[in-house]
């Protein structure tokens, strides 16, 4: 299942709590039709989605995503100008074949 790190709970959990947002509100990854991942506030989870609830940090994640992203752990980083989403992969996972080499620390581009 797809982790969240606290940095990534917080802002979730600020994301939601936002006066505007209905109660109840998540973020949702979904692909878009190019491929992509994309992140956006749902007011609930569709119907197939994987709902995390971690500490009311709701995140729903459409079906198939759930599957391909569920070794990896959502992390964000949050500067003046506002917070950004990031996966990564545990250390002891070599993905790519590449081990040490990759450029990537690590992790995979913004979502």
């Amino acid at each position: 299942m797809l982790a969240l790190t606290d940095t990534a709970r917080t802002v979730i959990r600020d994301l939601t709590a936002q006066p505007d947002v209905p109660a109840g509100c998540g973020l949702r990854i979904a692909p878009t039709e190019a491929g992509e991942l994309e992140l956006s506030l749902a007011p609930a989870p569709a119907p197939d989605d994987e709902v995390i609830d971690t500490d009311g940090a709701l995140l729903f994640v459409e079906q198939q995503t759930a599957q391909i992203l569920a070794d990896r752990t959502l992390d964000a980083k949050v500067s003046d100008e506002g917070a950004g989403f990031y996966l990564t992969v545990s250390d002891t996972d070599d993905l790519d074949g590449l081990g040490d080499a990759d450029d990537s620390n690590g992790t995979t581009p913004a979502v």
